[in-house]
């Protein structure tokens, strides 16, 4: 779905005519200087590598994000790789990577999930292209 009407703001890795990574992503209509990851997807063989880290600064070079500041996703506590992502772009492109809590875990039903964190990267401006 977010492929067909947020083409734009989707991008997609592959290797040898194989899918190896994706990040799906969209320009808030509220914010049109945020976009917000959906989500971020690595092949185990791919992971590592640099790879996520490269989608997120090929969706902030496109067109589609020209206006775009800040950066944002939710994340659950107990996901570190996410994390890292985050505050690793942060930290490449020499800016800040805040984080409150978005959705508190007694909003899900059930006693299995977790609350989820927005991490806020930005201000940015033209991140330069890996």
């Amino acid at each position: 779905m977010l492929c067909k009407y947020f083409s734009e703001t989707c991008v997609l890795a592959e290797q040898e005519g194989r899918v190896v990574g994706f990040v799906s992503a969209f320009v808030q209509p509220e914010s049109p200087d945020v976009v917000f990851v959906w989500q971020v997807a690595v092949d185990q063989s791919q992971r590592g590598k640099g790879l996520a880290k490269s989608l997120l600064r090929n969706l902030l070079n496109r067109e589609a994000c020209e206006n775009v500041r800040f950066l944002e996703a939710t994340v659950s506590p107990s996901n570190n790789a996410s994390q890292s992502l985050f505050k690793g772009l942060a930290r490449d492109i020499q800016t800040t990577c805040h984080t409150s809590e978005c959705f508190s875990e007694d909003l899900f039903p059930g006693d299995d999930h977790e609350s989820e964190w927005t991490y806020r990267v930005g201000p940015f401006e033209n991140i330069e292209e890996v």
